[in-house]
């Protein structure tokens, strides 16, 4: 019934990455995707007034007048939006008014942006006012409209077909009010005569009166289910339509949690669908994906060769899904019904390319020609389990899979991910939670087993030999970092489209921030095991200045990433925890002089999202120094009951996380010395105040005192390896959280990123398959270029 942010209401396209029906604010200014084409004919839309079914809807001042608390600088006051549902088409109207409250929201209101797909559907205006000094002035130039081919989801490698007609109000100030209305006509023909929509019940921002109005036959059934709202519509019947009102005045703005959790959606919505069931939406797809029947040349001759090469089921298994991974690379052309509708297998393997939907039936068919049980299945790659709580529809999936049965097992196979590799075996877990499968048979959702990481997907040791100081090589370091499974893949997929020598600046400048004088010593190796699927990464390198006053604080980085604080702790919503992760990190240190271990040697912690074990290690008459750390993930997510106990789990970690060590002999140096005899020189006093602060129980009060230590000297190195490279991305909930979550880290000067003038420069990347946003800015205290790196938590260009 209205439209999602910055589009109408457009079905959710499979493959992309919106998944719900929902709508939010309506039309919004265009997003910074380019435009394919200048502009289209003037015929592109129409221009007179409402349909005569349209109830006039009216500003009235009790809703111009701005929310108390509102921020930002633009408010709606009328929210109107009006659908027509019969036999012949649907019509969609909408009416907004925006509010400018500042100087900083003239340019979101001026920018009129409406978009539509014109294989269906047609775009009329009915125009466009300036309220001011309490006239309403006719602003509305239909020449000055440009109707362009905006791709919204080009970075996505989707082709959609989508027109855009942009307006740019002149004259508007601070103060006014400005107010369009126009009607989008049409249906999708790939689902017939069924419905399905809905609309948010919450925006972005303040609403002063929100109107959602449906005429709807009654001759047919309408099914409605409510997500985090209770509003309920009034009800009437008049001739053969019956309409549904629901209706709200003094909307406030919602607002949101940090780093949600990709499955839990914030937003209060109306679910609408004519379908009865889960079996009803697979009834509706199968049509769909009819495999050709008798296979069509080519098609034969790849199954022919695929069974030819291959001498088990299993194998031919996994050989055609390779095939279809890696050969066939990834790009949807959705163009009206395509935008649900898969095109022919024999045309996606003629020109090597297709989506999602494209690439599963094709696989789907290549299986089915060895003999092999394969279906399609839908999913959504948000929602994943919490799928079940939604409104049938085929609106509700965002991706196809492939689900298969062979020799009595199950295998979940995403064909649009490229570079897998290992055995069959790993093939059978998905992280979507639920799927549809597209079959007859079909009477609900199938649940997915969540995967698993019983052993460490990631092992990484940082292995130090300290140079003698005669020598002047400094101390060596070799870090190697090993995957496998999924992470294997991951990685594998980010090698592909990045060059070693910008991996190898990164991961240089990463351990730069805490030794200035570090140097390359070898190049990056790169061992990959395909049939194992385990991918090893060796970096080498020497360390000038190792000790530094004496000392050296070590600890395990690797497991910084998955311990991260959200940026609120006062929380109304869940917080999301990558998972499954098992990342095991050794640090190996060969002295040249012996030292004892005063601490604890192992311990663990367990919290609410994750279990945390650390040991200590003395060999080789103490010039071995083997200090281990393990994370393992328990959960994606922490309710906000349970987020004090999570925040103690993170400082208990933290506490443990590093280790320090005093260097010890002849030559030590000045600091070194100064710290060894600052007891003495304190004398009575300080022994009088330790044995007052140790009290009753010295051994625990000294290993909460040399743990206090730890963390103070850890923790702003613990804290900037988020973000630095692209493997160390930050994951967020969305981008609207980068300029926030940049401000948060500091600069190697101390300097925070909250203290610079202007929001970071960003801009966008796709590594392997996973998109990214790189945020840049210059320090001011230093002038040191910074840059870090974020992730969507759930997003993928795939």
């Amino acid at each position: 019934m209205s439209a999602a942010p910055t589009t109408l209401l457009r079905l959710t396209r499979l493959c992309a990455s919106l998944a719900l029906l929902g709508l939010a604010l309506g039309p919004a200014a265009p997003a910074s995707a380019s435009p394919k084409s200048p502009e289209a004919s003037p015929s592109s839309f129409d221009v007179r007034p409402p349909a005569r079914w349209v109830r006039t809807i009216s500003i009235e001042a009790r809703d111009e007048r701005p929310t108390e608390g509102a921020q930002g600088g633009v408010r709606y006051p009328l929210v109107d939006l009006q659908t027509r549902v019969s036999t012949r088409t649907q019509e969609r109207y909408s009416h907004y008014t925006r509010q400018v409250l500042n100087e900083g929201g003239i340019s979101e209101a001026a920018e009129i942006s409406v978009s539509f797909d014109p294989s269906f559907e047609r775009l009329t205006f009915h125009g466009v006012w300036l309220h001011r000094g309490g006239e309403r002035l006719d602003v509305f130039e239909p020449a000055a409209v440009k109707v362009i081919q905006q791709e919204h989801e080009l970075e996505q490698r989707l082709y959609n077909g989508t027109l855009s007609a942009l307006l740019f109000v002149r004259d508007v100030r601070v103060g006014d009010t400005l107010e369009y209305a126009f009607t989008v006509e049409g249906r999708n023909p790939v689902f017939g005569d069924h419905f399905i929509g809905g609309f948010y019940t919450r925006r972005g921002v303040p609403v002063g009166h929100m109107y959602q109005r449906l005429l709807w036959p009654k001759g047919r059934t309408l099914y409605v289910k409510n997500h985090g709202t209770d509003l309920q519509p009034t009800v009437k019947d008049s001739g053969e339509e019956r309409e549904y009102v629901w209706e709200q005045r003094d909307v406030p703005a919602i607002d949101f949690d940090d780093a949600l959790p990709s499955w839990y959606d914030p937003w209060p919505s109306i679910q609408l669908s004519e379908y009865a069931s889960w079996r009803d939406v697979a009834r509706w797809a199968v049509p769909l994906y009819q495999t050709p029947s008798p296979l069509p040349p080519a098609l034969a001759k790849e199954v022919d060769r695929l069974r030819s090469e291959h001498a088990t089921p299993s194998a031919r298994l996994l050989a055609a899904l390779r095939f279809v991974q890696d050969h066939v690379r990834y790009l949807g052309l959705e163009l009206g019904p395509n935008s649900h509708r898969p095109h022919a297998p024999e045309e996606v393997l003629a020109q090597r390319f297709g989506d999602c939907k494209d690439k599963s039936l094709l696989l789907v068919t290549l299986l089915r020609g060895l003999g092999i049980e394969a279906h399609p299945a839908l999913v959504n790659t948000e929602l994943q389990r919490t799928l079940d709580t939604r409104l049938p529809s085929p609106g509700a999936f965002d991706h196809v899979i492939v689900q298969v049965r062979l020799d009595g097992e199950e295998y979940w196979m995403d064909p649009t991910a490229t570079l897998e590799r290992g055995p069959l075996s790993e093939q059978r877990a998905q992280p979507y939670g639920r799927a549809l499968i597209i079959d007859e048979s079909t009477e609900a959702l199938t649940s997915i087993p969540a995967p698993e990481a019983p052993e460490p997907t990631m092992e990484q040791e940082e292995h130090y030999v300290e140079g003698s100081g005669e020598s002047g090589m400094g101390t060596a370091l070799t870090v190697r970092t090993t995957w496998r499974g999924q992470q294997a893949n991951s990685m594998r997929r980010m090698l592909a489209t990045t060059g070693l020598k910008d991996l190898e600046r990164e991961s240089l400048n990463y351990y730069a921030r805490e030794d200035p004088e570090i140097r390359t010593t070898a190049p990056l190796q790169v061992m990959d095991d395909p049939e194992h699927n385990v991918l090893t990464l060796v970096e080498s390198y020497a360390i000038n200045d190792f000790w530094k006053g004496g000392t050296r604080n070590f600890s395990g980085s690797s497991l910084a990433t998955y311990l991260k604080r959200p940026r609120i702790a006062r929380r109304t919503m869940p917080l999301a925890v990558t998972h499954p992760v098992h990342v095991f990190h050794r640090v190996r240190f060969e002295m040249n002089r012996s030292i004892s271990l005063h601490d604890a040697t192992q311990g663990e912690v367990d919290g609410p999202a994750g279990h945390f074990e650390y040991e200590y290690q003395l060999q080789e008459g103490g010039r071995l120094l083997l200090l281990d750390y393990r994370y393992r993930s328990l959960a994606d997510a922490v309710e906000p009951a349970q987020l004090t106990e999570h925040l103690n789990t993170l400082d208990k970690i933290d506490a443990d996380l590093g280790f320090y060590v005093t260097r010890a002999g002849g030559d030590r140096d000045m600091g070194a010395m100064a710290a060894f005899l600052w007891p003495w020189l304190v004398g009575g006093l300080g022994v009088g105040a330790l044995f007052i602060f140790l009290g009753s129980n010295p051994r625990g009060k000294l290993a909460e005192l040399q743990a206090w230590r730890r963390k103070r000297a850890f923790s702003r190195k613990f804290a900037s390896g988020a973000g630095e490279s692209p493997s160390q991305a930050i994951v967020l909930a969305s981008e609207a959280e980068v300029p926030s979550e940049a401000a948060r880290l500091r600069c190697e000067c101390g300097a925070s990123g909250a203290a610079e003038p202007h929001p970071p420069r960003t801009e966008e990347l796709i590594l392997g398959e996973q998109p990214l946003v790189v945020a840049k800015w210059t320090c001011v205290r230093c002038g040191r270029a910074r840059h870090a790196y974020f992730a969507k938590a759930g997003s993928r260009a795939a």
